[in-house]
């Protein structure tokens, strides 16, 4: 199965949840405001990353291009070394049972989401405590078109954090 079939099926699964329910509580009306994807939208663009595997020979880049949709903002992660392009995964952000929620599809494995467990105007930390590595994913906009991302948890026994750079394109 391809992952824009399974994009659209949890899009799917989410309008006929959501179309079920007339009713709105004034807590949700609060979530769907503070969870909307205007937060993350300055995403939308190509971001390269030239610092963390820039010593190998030929140099290889980290890249994240996002793609703002009605429903959602979605993009795929890819590195460049030397003339070689290879995908790594498809990624996506979308609101979720009302939660911002980062939906991954790393290459040649299942579908992962981790929902959003705080937010800022400049960061957005996603966790998912299953996911084998990593469990928390922390996105921070940063000054002159730059962000980091964070991919932090335990692997092996072991604690690891590991900060990506980018610089938008």
């Amino acid at each position: 199965m391809n992952w824009k079939v399974i994009i659209s099926s949890i899009l799917l699964s989410i309008a006929v949840v959501a179309c079920g329910s007339s009713e709105e509580t004034e807590e949700s009306v609060a979530l769907n405001v503070n969870s909307t994807l205007e937060q993350v939208l300055w995403l939308e663009g190509t971001w390269v990353d030239e610092t963390t595997f820039g010593f190998k020979q030929p140099p290889q880049h980290l890249h994240e291009t996002w793609k703002v949709y009605s429903d959602s903002i979605s993009g795929v992660g890819y590195n460049v070394q030397g003339m070689d392009t290879s995908i790594t995964e498809r990624i996506a952000i979308m609101i979720v049972n009302d939660k911002l929620t980062y939906v991954a599809r790393p290459k040649n494995q299942a579908l992962v989401t981790f929902t959003v467990t705080s937010a800022s105007t400049s960061q957005w930390v996603f966790e998912n405590k299953a996911n084998d590595f990593p469990q928390k994913l922390i996105y921070k906009k940063l000054p002159n078109d730059s962000m980091s991302v964070t991919l932090e948890g335990i692997q092996n026994t072991m604690e690891r954090s590991i900060e990506l750079k980018y610089r938008k394109k």
